[in-house]
Parts: structure tokens; C-alpha cells; sequence
């Protein structure tokens, strides 16, 4: 069999399990590299010899997904819940935002802590996790910018916690090296399968280790012949695996001080802390305007199809505001509530103006 053929075996199933059940599409979503990962153990099994090496068959593999895909099923690798790489550069509850020097200041603020991530594709496996707890992601898409160090920097002087996530591999190590001050390193390394293994996970280094010739040098004897891919880890445990030592590295490297949430979470909004009672007279309120507007309003609306000529939309929306306000203001009930409500308006402030006067007294 060719590599080909193995990941067309490999795609083939995966869109009968995903017809089986769509969820699969969201729930076990990979990257590209991870549909390498997945191949990789049954091509080893099947005694499959690379043309040249198994690094140049991987990139071969995620370079032909896309094609494979469409001549197959007709389908983008999405539909099979294969993410491409991450171009966004920030993630924060559903946006995607580029870091430039115009806003890494207001980007900086976000998020309770951010993950600079080197990995293609590794955000968007983790985007779901992020929301839930108020962190930000940044794809950095190999080594840091001059923009990405500079988010870096005004992150830590908001007092957002910033963690960097690579690859185990020489180029891995060398990347939180560019960050302008010491940034926490969150992994993974070896010590990140044993933790895995200890919380339940059926994950070993051998499984997730690949025999590579780093491009660069590095001093660690480990690194000079093996890597650990983040692709890899996140294959075995899944997403949810990966986070949860994502959590677990956060919680250890943002001690004594802990986390600053002030920033992530907000003061409801007033209206969202009424009684039930204040809620239903408010609703009652809009649907009886509603009602003795309503003969108005459909006449607005008949004269406003089959407009022969293009008009000034605000000039039209002022207009009718116009018309209609009248009609409300003079109406016997809304004068009644416009009483009522005057009466109770005079007690709350009256109310307000004994508890200032109390909260002067309990300060002498």
C-alpha cells in the first residue's frame, strides 16, 4: 500500500463514522499532522517503508488531505472535522483578531490568561476549553514577532498570566528564549506523558515520540535524536486531555499570586438583576405600546412598499418616531403608568437620599 492509500482508508472511515454520527465532526476534531499521527502506528504495523524518511512522508500526507477530500467525497476536510492551519493570530470568545502594533494594547487585556502556541491548528483543537475559562489564544505560527513580543509584554503589565506551548523538540526549546523578559513554559516535555499516564490517560513516550534530526543544536540528548509533537499528545488524549494539563501547568506556574479575573469578568447589567415582577411590567409595558401603536405602524409599513424613488433612511426612522410618540404620550393607560410611575420615581429617590445619608453617618 502507498501512503495514499493509507489515508484514504484512513478518510473513508472517518466519513462513516462522521455519517454515523455528526457530533464526531466537532468532538474529535484533529489537525492535519494529527491524521499523520493516526496513520503513522498502522503504516509502522503494516511494515510501510518511507520513500525517503518518515518526516518527509508526514508532510507529504497533510499536503494531499485537502485533494483527497474533494476527489473522494466531493467534501472540504472540514466536513471530516480536519482543521487546516490557524491563521488567526488571537482567539478570544469567538473572535479571531491579528496582533499589530495598532492594538496588541487593547488585545492584551484579554482573556484571564493567554497561551502563545506555536503549533498550526492546535488553537482551534483547544477553542472550546479557552471559552469556558476566560483564556486567549495566540497562534504565533512558528517564532515570535516583534508585535507577538509585544502583546507578550503588555499582557504581564495587565497582570494577565502568559504561558507559552510548544512542540518537545529543539526548536520547541528554543522559542520562550525570544520573549523579551522569562515567560512560564507550559510544555510539553516528557514529564507531561507521565503526568497523562498518572490521571488516567493510556498514553507512552514511545507511542508519541518520532526519531527526527533537529535543525538546530540543542544540549539535550534527548532532542538531538527524538521529539515529542504536540499533534501527537493531542492524537492520543485528545483535546480535552491536552487542556487539562494545560490547567494543570497554569494552576502550578501562576502561584503565590493566582489568577486576575478581574478583567474577564464584568458587573451584570442592571436589567438582568430585576425582580421577575419589575421584568414582567417592563414586558407588559412593550407589548401595550405595541398595541395602540399597532393601526399607526401598519400604515407606516403599507406606504413604505413599492417606494418609487430611494429616501433618506434616517430622515424616514425620524419621521416615524414622530408619528408615533404622540400617539403613545396622549393614551389614556400610558398617562396612568406615566403617573404611577412619577409617584414611585419620588419615593426611590427619597429612599436613595436616607441610605447616603446613613452611609455619611457610619464614616464620622
Amino acid at each position: 500500500m502507498s501512503a495514499q492509500d493509507f489515508l484514504d482508508d484512513f478518510l473513508m472511515e472517518s466519513k462513516r463514522q462522521i455519517d454515523r454520527d455528526p457530533s464526531l465532526k466537532t468532538r474529535d476534531r484533529i489537525t492535519q499532522h494529527g491524521v499523520w499521527y493516526r496513520i503513522r502506528p498502522l503504516m509502522i504495523s503494516e511494515a510501510f517503508e518511507p520513500k525517503e524518511n518518515w518526516g518527509t512522508t508526514a508532510k507529504y500526507i497533510a499536503s494531499i488531505i485537502k485533494e483527497r477530500c474533494e476527489r473522494l467525497f466531493g467534501l472540504k476536510r472540514e466536513d471530516l472535522g480536519i482543521i487546516a492551519s490557524s491563521r488567526a493570530t488571537m482567539y478570544y470568545m469567538g473572535s479571531h483578531k491579528p496582533v499589530n502594533i495598532d492594538n496588541f494594547r487593547d488585545l492584551a487585556r484579554q482573556g484571564v490568561a493567554i497561551i502563545i502556541i506555536e503549533k498550526e491548528g492546535i488553537a482551534d483543537l483547544l477553542y472550546t476549553f479557552a471559552d469556558k475559562y476566560g483564556v486567549a489564544l495566540v497562534h504565533t505560527q512558528g517564532r515570535f514577532t516583534e508585535d507577538g513580543k509585544d502583546l507578550i509584554e503588555a499582557a504581564k503589565e495587565y497582570g494577565s498570566f502568559v504561558g507559552i506551548l510548544v512542540d518537545y523538540d529543539a526548536v520547541g526549546r528554543e522559542i520562550p528564549k525570544a520573549a523579551r523578559t522569562t515567560t512560564s513554559i507550559i510544555g510539553i516535555d516528557k514529564e507531561t506523558i507521565i503526568w497523562l499516564q498518572q490521571i488516567g490517560y493510556e498514553i507512552t513516550l514511545p507511542e508519541v515520540e518520532e526519531e527526527y534530526t533537529p535543525t538546530i543544536r540543542t544540549e539535550d540528548p534527548y532532542l538531538q535524536h527524538y521529539r515529542v509533537e504536540l499533534d501527537s499528545v493531542a492524537q492520543k488524549v485528545g483535546p480535552e486531555g491536552l487542556w487539562k494539563y494545560i490547567m494543570y501547568r497554569i494552576k502550578l506556574l501562576s502561584k503565590p499570586n493566582g489568577l486576575n479575573y478581574s478583567n474577564v469578568i464584568h458587573k451584570p447589567a442592571s436589567e438582568t438583576l430585576y425582580p421577575v415582577e419589575v421584568t414582567d411590567l417592563l414586558s407588559d409595558l412593550q407589548g401595550y405600546t405595541n398595541n395602540i401603536t399597532k393601526t399607526k405602524w401598519e400604515e407606516i409599513i403599507t406606504g413604505l412598499v413599492n417606494v418609487p424613488e430611494l429616501i433618506d433612511v434616517q430622515a424616514k426612522n425620524t419621521e416615524i418616531n414622530e408619528s408615533l410618540s404622540p400617539i403613545v404620550a396622549k393614551d389614556p393607560g400610558m398617562q396612568l403608568i406615566v403617573k404611577e410611575l412619577k409617584r414611585l420615581h419620588e419615593s426611590l429617590s427619597n429612599i436613595e437620599k436616607d441610605n447616603y445619608e446613613d452611609a455619611g453617618k457610619n464614616t464620622e
